[in-house]
């Protein structure tokens, strides 16, 4: 599977929140561990590698964080962790973002939401399962223009890869194509236009997004007032050169 078969076939992107340790906190390991929670981000607005982190209108800027991503292989519901990685076809780094002011909000079900945007989940490409041998052993990282802001090793994830698939299983019917998205370290880095974004699962991948304002996107493209301009000087020359045309005739008779 490639990126565009997840780009033709995705339809439930799933995440776990909070599934990561402090690594400041070993007392939490090991007594208290954090209430994890299942997230949903809109299959439509998923970007690949060569795309841009789009800012939407009114914003100035984004929270942006990493995760480990699994894709699905074959429809997956109920699973138990024993099973749970026959039903992958391949690991990603995926890169989450959010409006600066946004939450996850459950509001009294199973799955959180928050609000979505365009380019709200970018994905890197896919590393085939059976090249990653030992899957909890990668560490994922993400830098903005240079400078890292986030590092976890999945040693860290309270869940591992097959309890999540479990966990999340159980709530949502995963079909092939699908994304889950296995939590992140951080609450989110704040990131602007401008801002380059690098990611990737060390010494596996890495793949890099720039961030821009969708305005700007928006102004690269002729406005249809522009068009209308353009054909009305377009029409006119026209005519101008058909009597130009016209006159060298009559001199010419």
């Amino acid at each position: 599977m490639n990126s565009e078969d997840v780009k033709n076939l995705c339809t439930n992107i799933v995440g776990l929140n909070k599934n990561f340790y402090s690594s400041s906190n070993e007392h939490q390991r090991n007594t208290s561990p954090p209430r994890c929670q299942i997230f949903r981000r809109d299959s439509q607005y998923l970007v690949f590698e060569g795309d841009q982190i789009k800012i939407p209108h009114g914003h100035m800027g984004l929270r942006a964080e990493i995760h480990f991503g699994v894709i699905i292989e074959i429809e997956c519901s109920e699973c138990p962790k024993e099973k749970a990685m026959d039903f992958v076809a391949g690991y990603v780094a995926v890169l989450n973002t959010r409006l600066r002011n946004s939450n996850y909000e459950a509001k009294g079900k199973a799955i959180a939401e928050t609000h979505d945007f365009p380019s709200c989940i970018a994905m890197s490409p896919i590393i085939h399962k059976k090249f990653v041998e030992h899957p909890h052993a990668c560490t994922i990282w993400a830098s903005a223009n240079g400078a890292e802001f986030q590092r976890a090793p999945l040693t860290d994830m309270v869940k591992t890869i097959p309890e999540v698939i479990e966990h999340v299983s159980r709530v949502i019917t995963l079909t092939r194509g699908d994304l889950l998205l296995c939590g992140t370290s951080t609450d989110g880095h704040g990131v602007q236009a401008g801002d380059v974004i690098e990611m990737g699962i060390e010494n596996t991948i890495r793949c890099v997004f720039p961030v821009v304002k969708f305005s700007e996107v928006q102004a690269a493209e002729p406005t249809s007032s522009n068009f209308i301009e353009n054909k009305a000087q377009a029409g006119t020359m026209l005519d101008r050169d058909a009597q130009e045309g016209e006159e060298k005739e009559e001199k010419i008779d």
